[in-house]
């Protein structure tokens, strides 16, 4: 199934199971319990190949059973990819000064309070936000808050078995961007550490923060061109009952 009916077929389900928003999910994360406390931000940076637009911000919901702390999740622009050289092993790779410089602003951002009502798509709790365009060039998308009660997942240098699937909008998106992926930092302080493990680790490293983004033109037109279709076949069940 092509990702843009696959799309469609996850909106009818969507507004047929009573979602509040439809998403498109980066990370779609797999309905699994978090393992570390961390309470410092969480970043993943990517590459957008084209501009994007985004509509929707996400957090990673551990349990799946309703956020028990206040989440923050932001994408900032990466105006440095800082790189690193020679890691092989955690003792000299692990939180290395990468040279990682980010915008002063986020480009969008949004706050969830412990015991909201969000809805929940993909092991993650979604807001809407203002349609927000992403040019080409690297970004970062970071989530912090998480600790005791709401922990998030760390992968480490193991399998990513908290992602279900990671979307690269037929190209749009690369993971996996720099020396891997990772930046973790303390509150209030801006990324300038790539948190390696064994030399890399999975591209995507922690359970935390997701986006989604607007489909594309011909998305919608294949939507548009379902849903007449449907439209066709409901009209002409009607005229067969009549006859």
């Amino acid at each position: 199934m092509s990702r843009a009916l696959s799309l469609m077929v996850l909106l009818v389900a969507g507004s047929v199971a009573g979602w509040a928003i439809s998403v498109d999910p980066a990370i779609a994360y797999n309905n699994v319990t978090g393992n570390q406390g961390w309470t410092g931000a969480l970043g993943m940076t990517f590459q957008v190949t084209r501009p994007i637009t985004i509509d929707a911000l996400g957090v990673f919901d551990s349990g799946q059973n309703g956020l028990l702390r206040d989440l923050y999740v932001e994408i900032r622009e990466v105006t440095i990819l800082g790189s690193i050289t020679g890691c092989t092993t955690a003792s000299n790779c692990e939180l290395t000064d990468a040279g990682t410089v980010l915008a002063n602003s986020p480009a969008a951002s949004a706050t969830f309070s412990a015991g909201g009502s969000y809805p929940l798509v993909s092991g993650a709790r979604w807001q809407s936000i203002p349609e927000t365009t992403l040019s080409a060039g690297y970004w970062m998308v970071i989530a912090y808050g998480y600790g005791t009660g709401e922990p998030n997942y760390n992968a480490s240098g193991g399998l990513p078995t908290h992602v279900a699937s990671s979307n690269t909008y037929n190209g749009a998106v690369v993971w996996g961007v720099g020396p891997y992926i990772g930046n973790a930092y303390g509150v209030g302080t801006l990324p300038t550490v790539w948190d390696f493990w064994s030399g890399g680790g999975p591209i995507i490293r922690y359970g935390a923060g997701t986006f989604s983004v607007v489909p594309e033109p011909s998305t919608y037109a294949l939507m548009g061109t379902v849903g007449f279709a449907l439209y066709l076949l409901r009209r002409r069940k009607a005229n067969a009952k009549k006859g």
